[in-house]
């Protein structure tokens, strides 16, 4: 298990790395949709979250996403013979290319 693994990180760490507010993050918790906050000390005010998990979340929404809009493409010839450049180019590449971007 590396160091990252076990690193702890306060809210507002995991309120830049997930783009999410407070109570939004509270509220995926409770649904069940957000890796849960561990108790740092025996008062309960102090809490953390594990690095890697939280890493892992938003890496899983990434890929999520990706699949998403490659499933509500359009099925016109030149949109998914741009999409298929897109990919092919995202293989190979650490510059990602978004398809309609500029």
């Amino acid at each position: 298990m590396s160091n990252r693994s076990k690193t702890f990180i306060r809210i507002r760490e995991v309120m830049d790395r997930s783009g999410l507010s407070r109570s939004t993050i509270y509220q995926k918790i409770q649904d069940g949709t957000f890796p849960k906050q561990v108790i740092l000390g025996e008062g309960a005010r102090a809490v953390g979250w594990i690095e890697s998990e939280v890493d892992a979340w938003v890496t899983e929404q990434i890929q999520t996403s990706r699949l998403d809009a490659i499933a509500v493409m359009p099925a016109s010839p030149q949109l998914e013979t741009a999409a298929s450049n897109t990919r092919a180019t995202n293989r190979g590449s650490r510059n990602h290319v978004i398809a309609g971007g500029q």
